[in-house]
Order: structure tokens, then C-alpha cells, then sequence
């Protein structure tokens, strides 16, 4: 039995979360650049000496200063499309592994990479580039669907 698939659906699956806790720290900084935040009680926590302390420190880590990016509303948009979009293509991987391990990793490379570059394109308002990222990530998945239902 082939590793090789195995690992690579390994190395996406963590590059992938990985990516998605950038980009909820990234809705965090700039929540926190725009004093913007989504319940009540995280407005007083800045009250305390102390909650100034921790505030000030988290800051500093999410580097949470300087001009002002784009909204907060941009980087949560982000989060959802991949919360949409990437387990199903995870399921589908997966599926693929259990169905036919010898399965070549292009297509889970070519995925990780447009949904990379769909993430950066939409942070930066690069279109057409996120409408092709975007394509190219749906069309992949859809291709490893369709190989799943040819499978005996």
C-alpha cells in the first residue's frame, strides 16, 4: 500500500488548518485595530489595568498597531468560505485514500494551492485571480468526486 498519499493528504489537511487559524488571528488583530468586537463583554476588558496589560500584550503578538487594514468584515468572509469549502474537499480526499491509495497527490497539491492563493487574492481584492483560485479549487474537488463515483 502506497504511502505517498497518505502523507501528502497529511501535509494539505495542516497546511490547510494552519491557514485557517492565520486568518481567524488575523480577524482578531484587526478586530482589534478597529476596537470592532462581535460581543459586548470584549469591549470592557481593556476596563482593568490588568485586561490593559493583557490587551496591550495580544497586541503586540497579532502586531495589532499602525494603519489600519482592510475590514473586519473581509477577514471573516475568508474564515467562512473556508469553513464552506474546504472540509468537503477534505471528505472527498479522504475518501479517495480509503477507495484507491495509489492516487496521484497533483490534485492535492493543485487544491492547497488555489485555495492559498483564492485567500491571499481576496485579502488584497485581486480579481479576476481569486475568481480563477476559486474555479480552480471547486473544479478540483469536483474531478476527485467524479473519480470517486468510477471507482469499483
Amino acid at each position: 500500500m502506497s504511502t505517498e498519499y497518505r502523507d501528502a493528504l497529511a501535509k494539505c489537511t495542516a497546511l490547510l488548518s494552519l491557514k485557517l487559524c492565520a486568518t481567524h488571528l488575523l480577524t482578531v488583530r484587526q478586530r482589534m485595530m478597529e476596537s470592532n468586537y462581535k460581543v459586548s463583554e470584549d469591549n470592557a476588558i481593556g476596563d482593568s489595568s490588568f485586561g490593559k496589560v493583557l490587551v496591550g500584550i495580544f497586541q503586540g503578538m497579532l502586531l495589532a498597531w499602525g494603519p489600519k487594514a482592510d475590514s473586519v468584515q473581509r477577514m471573516t468572509n475568508i474564515a467562512q468560505n473556508t469553513i464552506e469549502n474546504e472540509p468537503m474537499w477534505f471528505a472527498v480526499a479522504l475518501m479517495t485514500y480509503l477507495r484507491d491509495p495509489t492516487a496521484s497527490v497533483d490534485l492535492l497539491w493543485a487544491y492547497v494551492a488555489c485555495r492559498f492563493v483564492h485567500s491571499i487574492t481576496y485579502l488584497f481584492e485581486l480579481q479576476p485571480f481569486r475568481l480563477f483560485a476559486y474555479v480552480g479549487g471547486l473544479t478540483t474537488t469536483m474531478f476527485m468526486a467524479g473519480n470517486l463515483l468510477r471507482l469499483k
